[in-house]
């Protein structure tokens, strides 16, 4: 009797072990968890766009600051003298233009005044030519003597060089209002070259000034007073607060059933016990191996399967108590619900 009921207990003992063991397989196939995954955020890396020795800093390791906060000064006295340089070349430009535009009016003057002398100078030359042809008539019958006609021909000569010389000197002053408004498209020209660099030298001047182009925790500082620095050298660095993201690295064997948009849970090991919220985005192109700096060959040589791993994106939902302490390459612990939500989100853009 004994022995029987010893049966019995062990049969039951199985039987409970083995539901439980069915509702554990069947509730974790429905979950997808791995220990590869870290935070990300794009970390800005913050470079000098001047050259020159640091005169102020106004940020300290580990700072908050917004987006448009002064960071750090450079000496701004030599872009402060090209920007006077670049004022005097302008004002020379401008005060060309307006001393081309008085020319140039005058020469207009000087052409009417021309045309005026050489309209006399038609009715000189016309009066002398008839002149000279009443006297050509009146010496042939003796009304005028022979002095009088020749001292008319003088005349009249001299009445036809004026009037090719007024049409030359009208020509001439034609051809100078040519050579002034040519003249006034060069400087045009020119004074436009001095404003572009007047500009270019205010935005060298605003280059002086170091801004923060997001709001973010300052980090890898390397600025220090009176340091020499070359446009274009990194300074320090922007860790966002906001906009982070979880890198899930999942085996190739776990992706069948992961989609965008599907609900995830985070644990970080900075925080135990605390449970964060999360969705899928979106899943990598291409395995992690293949964006390496040696992409793997198996061409060539032996073979040997390896699993891949695929990096999966999550959007990271942060409370706000925690807002600032949450930081990009934390270890993370995910579990992807697959029978969530899957049409929440879309493939990122």
């Amino acid at each position: 009797m004994n022995t029987k009921i010893k049966a019995l207990v062990i049969a039951l003992a199985l039987i409970t072990t083995t539901g439980a063991s069915v509702n554990t397989f069947m509730a974790n196939a429905d979950s997808i968890k791995t220990d590869n995954a870290y935070v990300h955020g794009e970390i800005t890396q913050i470079s000098a766009e001047a050259s020159g020795r640091i005169t102020e800093i106004f940020v300290t390791d580990n700072q908050l600051v917004q987006a448009g906060d002064l960071l750090a000064t450079i000496d701004p006295r030599d872009y402060l003298a090209r920007r006077e340089q670049a004022r005097a070349a302008q004002s020379m430009a401008a005060a060309s233009l307006e001393n081309n535009r008085s020319r140039t009016e005058l020469q207009r003057v000087k052409i009417d005044e021309t045309a005026a002398y050489l309209e006399v100078a038609r009715a000189t030359y016309e009066l002398e030519q008839r002149e000279l042809r009443r006297y050509s008539e009146l010496v042939k019958t003796g009304a005028v003597s022979k002095t009088l006609h020749d001292a008319q021909t003088n005349k009249a000569r001299i009445a036809g060089a004026n009037l090719e010389a007024a049409k030359l000197k009208l020509t001439a002053a034609k051809y100078q209002l040519i050579t002034l408004q040519t003249e006034r498209a060069q400087i045009i020209a020119q004074e436009q070259q001095t404003r572009a660099a007047l500009e270019l030298s205010e935005l060298e001047l605003q280059d002086t000034q170091i801004l923060a182009p997001i709001t973010g925790l300052v980090g890898n500082r390397s600025l220090q007073l009176g340091k020499f620095v070359k446009a274009g050298s990194g300074v320090l660095a922007i860790v966002p607060i906001d906009n982070l993201w979880v890198q899930a690295n999942y085996k190739e064997t776990q992706l069948t059933h992961i989609k965008p948009g599907q609900e995830v849970e985070v644990l970080l090991d900075m925080f135990p016990g605390t449970e964060f919220k999360g969705k899928v985005t979106s899943t990598s192109p291409s395995t992690g191996a293949q964006f390496s700096l040696l992409p793997p060959d198996n061409a060539t040589g032996n073979f040997v399967k390896v699993v891949q791993r695929v990096p999966v994106k999550i959007q990271l939902e942060i409370p706000a108590e925690l807002h600032g302490r949450v930081v990009p390459g934390l270890s993370a612990e995910v579990t992807i619900d697959t029978e969530s939500d899957s049409g929440a989100l879309g493939l990122e853009e």
